[in-house]
């Protein structure tokens, strides 16, 4: 890494919702690698604790406690990062759950659970930092979708419908703001090994591998086409690749991290 390349990360701030874990803390990681400066939100304090004390004392790293459903906190977390750091460059909204079912398999109190976070969640993270960016004449919006935000999967109805539609908001949002030279992309991570894979793989391997959770496993991996499944590393390489110089002439993309799995 040449010292132009780090130059140009300084002085940056990222903003990340759901940054205590999983994408969420190798995307802080790998920002904080580059020199950038980062603000992380997310309502697991314990987890944003256990993570802090893993990265030392950092000037760069400040973490608010908050719950993106909370539009009013959303906003008091970006006024709060902008007082710290000056600005924001990039936004990742990150923060999302996934909840396994048919239809008929989705009480309503689930249904809305997965809208309120994944969209409303997303809705009020973008709403509260893009007048942010919009004044610093530009910069990178980044949201996590997933595989399913192309195709469909069984038994995830709820969960498929909001990363459609996170797909169809980075979509919008690039026509929108392009005037602002604010690019806005999603990435589409397939299986990958974090916290929300191993409670999905739990619950599959429960009801249909008699609990046998690494034959659960196997099957997983044997579904993608490279044999494996995907690092919370390699996703969050991607959302670092996005916000560089190197990415600035995309927007609007809906770009896979999937191993080949939606190439099928």
């Amino acid at each position: 890494m040449g010292s132009a390349e780090q130059n140009w990360w300084e002085g940056k701030t990222l903003f990340i919702t759901g940054g205590a874990k999983g994408i969420g803390a190798a995307t802080v990681q790998a920002f904080l690698g580059k020199g950038a400066s980062v603000c992380f939100v997310d309502r697991d304090e314990s987890a944003a604790k256990a993570f802090l004390r893993k990265q030392g004392n950092s000037e760069r790293l400040l973490y608010i406690a908050g719950d993106t459903r909370d539009a009013r906190r959303m906003e008091e977390a970006a006024e709060e990062a902008v007082e710290r750091f000056g600005g924001l460059d990039f936004v990742v909204s990150n923060a999302g759950i996934h909840r396994l079912g048919t239809i008929l398999e989705t009480d309503p109190q689930v249904w809305q659970e997965l809208l309120d976070i994944n969209l409303t969640g997303t809705y009020n993270t973008l709403r509260a930092t893009l007048p942010h960016l919009i004044a610093r004449h530009g910069g990178c919006m980044t949201l996590i979708g997933s595989d399913q935000s192309f195709i469909g999967k069984r038994r995830s109805f709820a969960y498929g419908a909001t990363k459609g539609a996170i797909g169809q908001m980075a979509a919008s949002l690039a026509l929108d703001y392009a005037p602002e030279k604010i690019r806005v992309n999603c990435v589409c991570p397939g299986t990958i090994d974090t916290d929300l894979y191993r409670q999905a793989i739990a619950q599959i391997a429960a009801e249909e591998y008699g609990g046998d959770l690494r034959e659960a496993e196997r099957h997983s991996a044997l579904q993608q086409p490279l044999g494996r499944i995907g690092t919370p590393q390699e996703v969050a390489a991607m959302v670092l690749f996005l916000a560089s110089p190197e990415a600035g002439f995309i927007t609007g993309a809906r770009i896979p991290v999937d191993g080949g799995y939606t190439a099928q």
